[in-house]
């Protein structure tokens, strides 16, 4: 399984298509296998779109629903935890939950790829 996650305010489609076409051909490339996708869901970016590339590549997909109002970061503990541990994550832009996501996916030896988000870049970036 692979973790996506990322910015309820991200809109670039074609940036999470294109990001995740390459993650899954790299990973079909090494390991003979197609991935399938974890994600929140959300009515809303970064995963939402993850949501509709999945579908129309016909990639399997998971949804975890946070159970907790105060700490929604905790269905992704259960998945970097479990004993179906991912084997890497992918962010798409975030803060807050997918920082600490991020962080905690790298402390227990997990690929994170960061990907930002080209309509929030300024000048300084």
């Amino acid at each position: 399984p692979l973790i996506v996650s990322g910015a309820t305010d991200w809109t670039d489609i074609d940036i999470i298509f294109n990001t995740l076409d390459k993650v899954r051909d790299r990973i079909k490339q090494k390991r003979n296998q197609d991935i399938f996708i974890c994600h929140k869901g959300g009515k809303h970016g970064a995963e939402m779109i993850a949501a509709r590339w999945a579908r129309a590549r016909g990639v399997a997909q998971a949804r975890f629903d946070p159970r907790w109002s105060a700490a929604p970061f905790k269905c992704y503990d259960e998945r970097l935890y479990d004993m179906f541990a991912s084997t890497g994550v992918v962010l798409f832009g975030g803060k807050g939950v997918a920082r600490i996501l991020g962080q905690k996916a790298e402390a227990k030896g997990l690929t994170v790829m960061r990907v930002a988000d080209p309509a929030k870049k300024t000048a300084d970036n």
